[in-house]
């Protein structure tokens, strides 16, 4: 069977993709910030670092212009977490930025009192809005669309909950994006090894 050139060149270049994307996945890492009451109560900022990524916190919208971390919600309680509800009664927005290039893509929620209602959204400069984000329902969920955010932009996190609602997030979950170095990196990997598989295909031939 005989290839033309255009066939042979779509070929390769599907080849190219095949590589590169298990290539670039290898490279990106998936980072878990979790708030566990080690942040203290009642601040107006908060930061973290996970594997070399650093989250920040700032500018809450609640009642005494006060951080809850660490308070307990409702009656239950999900000591450690971070605690949103109505305007003036928890956190109902804050500001947020990385340190990395990143994009979100999911949160858990580990507690609910009151109606099951709500919802958040995420903004900032140079990045698609992410909204209808489900605040209705415990455990683990996924971001809304693709919410990507470059290192040091600083984004808005905004919620809507009924009062007398109380939430408590319990973590939120970014996979890192490789630096333009490591993306010459990966494409140099990935050019090297869809070399090698076209070489041996030629071979078998």
């Amino acid at each position: 069977m005989s290839f033309n050139s255009t066939t042979n060149s779509t070929a390769k270049m599907a080849l190219l993709a095949a590589v590169m994307i298990p290539v670039a996945a290898a490279h990106a890492g998936v980072i878990i910030f979790t708030f566990d009451g080690s942040e203290g109560a009642q601040s107006t900022s908060y930061s973290k670092t996970v594997g070399g990524v650093t989250m920040t916190l700032t500018n809450p919208v609640e009642s005494d212009d006060v951080f809850a971390f660490g308070q307990v919600t409702g009656s239950g309680g999900a000591a450690g977490d971070l605690n949103l509800s109505a305007f003036n009664v928890y956190v109902s927005s804050f500001k947020f930025q990385f340190s990395s290039d990143v994009i979100v893509t999911g949160y858990n929620i580990s507690q609910i009192d009151g109606t099951p209602d709500g919802t958040f959204s995420l903004s900032a400069p140079g990045s698609t809005t992410s909204s209808g984000n489900s605040l209705t329902t415990t455990g683990d969920h996924t971001v809304s669309g693709t919410f990507s955010i470059a290192a040091n932009t600083i984004g808005t996190f905004n919620s809507t909950i009924a009062p007398d609602t109380y939430l408590a997030l319990h973590s939120i979950t970014v996979t890192t994006v490789p630096e333009p170095g490591e993306w010459a990196t990966i494409t140099a990997a990935g050019c090297g090894a869809a070399a090698l598989l076209l070489r041996r295909r030629r071979q078998a031939r």
